[in-house]
Order: C-alpha cells, then structure tokens, then sequence
C-alpha cells in the first residue's frame, strides 16, 4: 500500500497527547529547519493509541505560531482505515478581550460606580453583554434600567466549561480508524518565532596580521513551545515568503549550551536549493522564551591584512575655495581576509552576522577593536571589515587649484598630505573619486584604477614623517 498523505485545512474531546509523546521515528526527536527570517520548518513524529471508530484526539505541546495552512498530516506505516477527517489548530488565551468576545449575548456581572453613592462608590449589577468593544469603543451592556455604555471597574464572567479555553494551544483531529493501536504520524508545518542569527568573534594575535575565528548560532524560540532534543539545521540565505502569522512577543534571556569538548567543528555545512545549510552534529534542548547558542566555528586560523583607507571626492565639497586651509579626511581600518582554507580563512561559506574583533596585548589585557556587519559570504570571497578610525594616520585634503576653462570642462588639483605619528612605518590608500567623464593630467605618486569612477594611490608613510600626494585632473566632456 503507499504511503498516504493527508493535509489538513480545516481543523475540530478523547486521546491526550503531551509533551512527553514527542516519539519520533528511531527514536529521535523532531526535526527543525530554522531560517533567519523567522520562519522554521517542523517535521515531527506523533505516537497515537487508537481505538476503532471515530474518536478526537488532542496534540498539546505545539507552537502558538503555527500557520495553520502549512499543516501536513502523513502515516508513517501502512495504516489500514486510517484518516484524518477534519482538525483545527486551537488557541485562545484566557484575556479580557476573548472573554468579551465570547460573552456577547450572554449574562455577566459588571462593577461600575454607584450613582446613589459616595465618591468611590461601587456597585455589582447583573447584564447582559450586548457588544464587546472590540472595534476600540467601550463594551456595551444591558442592565435592568436600560443599555449602559458607561465606565466600569470590572466584569465578572461565569465558570469557563469550554475545553477550547487555555493558554496552551493544541491540534484537534477528528479521527477515523478501522482497527484499534498504535499509529504513527508525521506532522510537518511551518511557525513564526523560530529564528536564528550567526555571530562571530576574532582575536588579533601580533601586528593584527594573524587571528582567530569562532562563530556561534545564536537561535531564537519565541514559538511559546518547548523543543526537547530536536535534530536542527539552520538555513542561510535570502528567502521569499509571502504569507507567514504574526509573531507574539515574549521576554528573552540568553542560554547558552554546553559546548562539547574538543569539537573543532559543531556544525556540518551543506547546499540546499539556493541556500546553504548547517546542520547541528547532536540534538540540543531549544526551550520556550530562550536564545540557545551553539558553535558554527572554533579556533579557524585567519591569516589577516589590515589595510588603511581613506577616500575622498573632488565634490566632496562643492563650495570648496583654493584660499581654503583644507580639511581632515577619515582614515578608515579595515580588516580584510581571503575566505579560503588555503588562504588562511575558515575555507566554507560564512553566513551573515556581527565579527567582534578583540587583540590581546603582550600584557594580556584585550582590547575591543571594532565591529562590522559580516554580508552572506561564500567560499573563497574577499571579506573585509572596518574596525573604526586611525588614530595617528591623518590626511588633510585641500584644492590648490580650481579652472574652469570651458562651459563642461574643469580642471582641478588637489593635495592630499598624510601623516603617520607611530614610530614605525604604515601604508596608507587613498582613494578618490571622480564624477562623470574624467582624465588624469598630472600625479606625484602611482596609481591604479579601481573602477570607471575611482582611482587608488597607495603610498608608504616612514614613522614620524608625512608624504604630500598631488594630482591634477580634468573632469568633463568637451
């Protein structure tokens, strides 16, 4: 017989199945895919004792996020008479809101003010609740001397009887089995509050030209569910959805798993469609209300270039005068490094995060070093992030000259003086950028083009001492 597949669009008490009735096949738990764009698929194995005929069966311990429209119901063994014949996913806090909702036509207990009274003065009326307020006005209820719309301090509901109330959600499912036992059934759907990110942290180790890597997995449940040892990968990439439940907010704290000694590598990274995948090496507890985090990378030797920049623009300043004094320029630090095992990188595809980089002085302190933002990063790309602002590389930049010698055409000279105080040598680029057509007259230094706009001039800067670049340039089409 093939495996039948049952999907469920509407959902309907009867047989408990509790948290602890996670069974999966082989003995495993649920499987987890975890996007970063709050979406997670969930493929899980339910243990049901049925009896024959028809019965309704409860599955508690499930996401307050579910979308109820990616819901999948499928038998995992030859289930004779086996079928789902209709369910619903059901959750309704007990809140003030719902309970008015709920309430509309029925009779409640209401405080409001004594009008007999004193001030402060209440008084408990009997009424019947006509409208619950819900479209932002006031509930409305009617009261022995007529419809009362007024203040009220409080309302009293009968004793709840419907089994639907809770602040738990579950799946219902009305059932319908030929033979009594055991069936197992994978449900598989998709739930917001299930996220993840990658952060990383790098330990600069001598001149900045050599580092450590580490990455973690920081992931997110915000689901309202408790996942007990589920098999996890995690997806990276851009993904498009169209259509996913809001998420409820809830307080998170940071718990951070027990890292397993000696792993050099905690995740095993794969391609799946258009996205990479990275799937955990053990199952790993991912309770309610936490931020779990586990290992992507540990110890991955980096072999570092720290590049000095700093850039300009001939319209950096369009009021610019030749009388001018001139004006400092940023000297931005980047960090840059090969993505490849050869190269001295970790050698697999990165996925986005924060890289906090520290470096540890010959006296053991640790500095912070600055941080940047880590794009989607592939095998054997280029990476470079900025750490922040040199201190003792500064460039002043000032125009010398400023011609206009046709109604499009100028030209223009600009002196670029830079200054390294360290008492050791550095290499500074600076590059400029041109708008439009441009064409280079005159330059004391070499340079290489970037780009069709851009020009690099990479000059080395003895300690102590300055080194003054100049160029002429014509900008403009004749």
């Amino acid at each position: 017989m093939k495996r039948r597949r049952t999907f469920l669009t509407v959902v309907a008490s009867c047989v408990i199945l509790s948290g602890s009735a996670w069974v999966a096949a082989a003995g495993q738990g649920p499987a987890l895919t975890i996007t970063n764009q709050d979406v997670a698929l969930v493929r899980d194995v339910r243990s049901l004792e049925l009896t024959q005929g028809v019965q309704t069966v409860r599955i508690e311990n499930v996401p307050k996020t579910i979308d109820p429209a990616s819901l999948q119901v499928t038998p995992l063994a030859d289930s004779p008479g086996f079928r789902v014949t209709a369910g619903r996913f059901v959750f309704e806090p007990v809140t003030e809101r719902n309970l008015l909702e709920r309430h509309i036509g029925r009779e409640v207990q209401v405080v409001i003010p004594d009008p007999k009274g004193g001030e402060g003065a209440r008084v408990l009326r009997t009424a019947t609740l006509l409208a619950s307020g819900s479209d932002g006005g006031r509930p409305v209820f009617v009261m022995e001397e007529g419809v009362y719309a007024g203040t009220y301090e409080a309302v009293i509901f009968p004793e709840l009887t419907d089994a639907a109330w809770g602040a738990e959600p579950v799946l219902v499912w009305d059932v319908e089995s030929e033979v009594s036992g055991r069936r197992d059934v994978e449900v598989l759907y998709l739930a917001s509050g299930l996220s993840w990110h990658a952060s990383y942290v790098m330990e600069l180790t001598g001149d900045s030209d050599n580092g450590v890597l580490n990455g973690w997995v920081n992931i997110e449940n915000r689901t309202g569910a408790d996942f007990h040892k589920p098999r996890v990968q995690v997806a990276s990439g851009s993904l498009h959805t169209v259509s996913m439940p809001g998420v409820r907010v809830m307080a998170a704290e940071t718990a951070r798993a027990p890292l397993a000694a000696g792993t050099p590598e905690a995740l095993e990274e794969a391609e799946a469609f258009e996205y990479h995948v990275y799937r955990l090496d053990r199952p790993v507890d991912l309770p309610k209300d936490r931020t779990t985090q586990v290992p992507l990378l540990q110890n991955v030797p980096l072999t570092l270039e720290k590049r000095l920049v700093s850039r300009g623009s001939v319209w950096a300043r369009p009021s610019a005068r030749v009388d001018d004094e001139g004006w400092e320029q940023p000297v931005q630090v980047f960090l840059r490094f090969r993505n490849s095992a050869e190269a001295g990188g970790a050698g697999m595809p990165l996925p986005a995060g924060i890289v906090r980089a520290y470096q540890v002085r010959a006296d053991g302190h640790a500095v912070f070093a600055g941080e940047d933002r880590l794009p989607h990063t592939a095998e054997g790309a280029e990476v470079g992030l900025e750490m922040g602002r040199s201190f003792d590389v500064r460039v002043k930049r000032k125009p010398v000259a400023l011609e206009r010698i046709g109604e499009r055409v100028q030209r223009q000279t600009w002196e670029l003086k830079a200054t390294n105080a360290k008492d050791r040598p550095e290499r500074l680029h600076l590059e400029e950028t041109f708008p439009g057509e441009w064409k280079m007259l005159e330059h004391s230094h070499p340079y290489e083009a970037v780009d069709a706009r851009r020009v690099r001039f990479s000059v080395e800067i003895p300690a102590g001492s300055e080194v003054t670049v100049r160029y002429r340039v014509e900008l403009g089409g004749r």
